[in-house]
């Protein structure tokens, strides 16, 4: 596609199927329950939620002719919806919510730790990352077995 079809496009019928995808999905999502503590329905939600965020970026980007900036997120989208597949073949929420706390935390760690980007760093910020360093697991090695 060139650029004289990006601006052909008739946006108004596009920006009307994804109002009513956000109103699919926010009905997906309400019927996970906000109010559901079990792991599973709370990343499904977040990924539905992010997904849905993503869509709309994608037609800004589209109707900013940024068409590569759109096809970049479309593959990210593409890959949020493999992960999430995956994740309930394989029931793997639990593992993905220790690694992705794992991760956060480490991400936060290093961010702290780099001179040039602490001292610019919130107080919040730093609160939070204090707070789950003492909920943090362990670190092991592939050796260690947790007894």
């Amino acid at each position: 596609m060139n650029q004289d079809d990006i601006n052909t496009i008739d946006f108004s019928s596009i920006d009307e199927l994804i109002d009513t995808l956000a109103i699919f999905c926010g009905a997906i999502m309400l019927s996970l329950s906000t109010a559901s503590t079990i792991k599973r329905d709370l990343i499904i939600r977040n990924f539905i939620a992010r997904g849905m965020v993503c869509t709309q970026s994608i037609l800004t980007l589209w109707r900013n002719n940024d068409a590569q900036g759109a096809w970049i997120l479309h593959r990210t989208l593409m890959d949020r919806l493999f992960h999430l597949r995956s994740l309930i073949e394989n029931d793997s929420f639990i593992e993905f919510e220790e690694y992705s706390f794992i991760k956060t935390y480490e991400a936060r760690r290093n961010l702290l730790s780099d001179p040039d980007v602490s001292c610019k760093i919130n107080s919040e910020f730093r609160k939070i990352h204090s707070q789950e360093k003492v909920t943090c697991p362990p670190k092991t090695s592939p050796d260690t077995v947790l007894v």
